[in-house]
Order: structure tokens, then sequence, then C-alpha cells
């Protein structure tokens, strides 16, 4: 059993890892949204408690990630891209001058 869980973006061993999900997560909250990750992009540093990386995947309207979750656990599975394209986007993160963690969102 793993032992750190996040819906949508974590679930396994490493606290940095988790940790950095948890900014993510909490981003998305914030706007009201859920992100669920389909890949890593690169961009990966380990800063303090965090292992940080830029991933790509859906930024769903909170209303929505509870019948999105059922499609992204099929796309675990087989890698059967969901349909939701317009949801689709990188989450990307960066350091302001305190050396405090940014992220976003962003779609290209």
């Amino acid at each position: 059993m793993s032992k750190f869980k996040l819906r949508g973006l974590y679930t396994g061993d490493n606290e940095k890892i988790f940790n950095f999900c948890k900014l993510v997560d909490e981003k998305a909250r914030s706007m009201g949204k859920a992100f669920f990750v389909a890949d890593c992009e690169g961009h990966g540093a380990q800063i303090g408690e965090y292992c940080a990386d830029d991933r790509s995947g859906w930024l769903v309207p909170i209303g929505e990630a509870d019948d999105f979750e059922r499609k992204w656990e099929m796309f675990q599975e087989d890698r059967t891209w969901p349909d939701a394209s317009g949801y689709f986007v990188w989450e990307e993160w960066s350091q302001d001058d305190n050396g405090d963690i940014i992220i976003r969102f962003a779609k290209y």
C-alpha cells in the first residue's frame, strides 16, 4: 500500500513528490478546479521539502471531477486519452525572488 495518495496527482511513497503535488492541488482548488496528471514533462528539481516537475494533464471544474476521475482511471490503465481536450493544460512551476514555489497552469 502506498504511503501517500492525492486524487489525480500522486500515489506513492516519495514525500517530496507528494509535497509538491499538494501545492499543485491547492492551486487548482483555489481556481475551483481539480488537476489530473497525464505525464511529467521535465524541468525537475529538488527544492527543500519538494521534488518539483512540470506536468501535463486536465484541469477540470470541481463539479465535474468525480465523473472525470473515472475516465482518468481508465487512462491510467490503458493510456486511452479521455475526451476532454478542452481541459488539457500544462502545470508549470517557478520560484519567486524569495525562493517560494509558484504554480501556474497554461494552455498552448
